[in-house]
């Protein structure tokens, strides 16, 4: 019902004059009464359907702040969907503006990746920073000294749809499908200690999966990377994650 509720909402937002639409926001999506999970969908389905309204209303802080504050969240689907939430703005151009916000909000939810939260958050955490890696890696590049550390640890998970969304992102957040060159400075910045385990898992993992991402680069020819929109569309979702439940904390 909330999933149905959302997607009709951020449908009838998108048709709303600036002050109608503000006050649908403030009461209905981020309105002290909507249940958690509710309210993370909703945004989710704002954010899809018209992801300007937000920065129109004044809203970008407050929206960001709730879905940081959900990503702990002891119900799944409150935590996963507050995932989607920031997933969706650091990849969205019309945020992107703000280069302060994104970097703050990379950062805020790769550390996430070392707290106790669920498995499918902490995946979706990675696929997040995968996408955005991938689309605009100027937003990433500056703060890799805080999020490659973390994602190292994700890739010694035993859980392996945890391993495989770090690999993905480590690759693309080094920029290892262009070249090595992001990947060689960044060696240069930290310790031996890191630089050794890094070096080992490049040999081993990495270097295997960036040769594997030029080649497949290279058969487009510029065509449209269709595997790329596929892989990334979990991030554009609204719903689709059991995200059904009314067990709010």
């Amino acid at each position: 019902m909330w999933l149905a509720s959302a997607k009709l909402l951020g449908a009838f937002c998108k048709h709303q004059s600036g002050d109608d639409a503000a006050y649908l926001i403030q009461t209905q999506v981020l309105g002290e009464n909507v249940p958690l999970s509710a309210s993370m969908l909703a945004i989710n389905s704002v954010l899809a359907e018209s992801p300007q309204l937000f920065i129109e209303t004044g809203h970008v802080q407050e929206v960001a702040n709730a879905a940081l504050a959900a990503i702990p969240n002891s119900n799944e689907s409150s935590s996963t969907a507050a995932v989607l939430v920031i997933g969706k703005m650091i990849t969205n151009e019309a945020y992107q503006v703000d280069q302060e916000l994104m970097g703050e909000l990379i950062k805020k939810i790769t550390l996430h990746l070392s707290q106790d939260i669920n498995i499918e958050s902490k995946r979706l955490i990675l696929v997040c920073i995968r996408a955005v890696a991938r689309q605009s890696p100027w937003l990433v590049k500056p703060h890799l000294s805080q999020i490659v550390p973390l994602m190292m640890n994700s890739v010694r998970e035993r859980v392996i749809p945890i391993k495989l969304a770090a690999e993905r992102a480590l690759l693309f957040a080094l920029q290892l499908q262009k070249d090595d060159s992001v990947y060689q400075t960044y060696l240069g910045t930290i310790d031996t200690a890191a630089s050794k385990a890094l070096t080992d898992y490049h040999r081993r993992i990495l270097s295997k999966l960036a040769l594997n991402e030029r080649l497949r680069l290279e058969q487009l020819h510029g065509q449209e990377d269709a595997d790329a929109v596929e892989e990334d569309a979990e991030v554009y979702a609204v719903g689709g994650l059991n995200l059904g439940t009314n067990d709010d904390e």
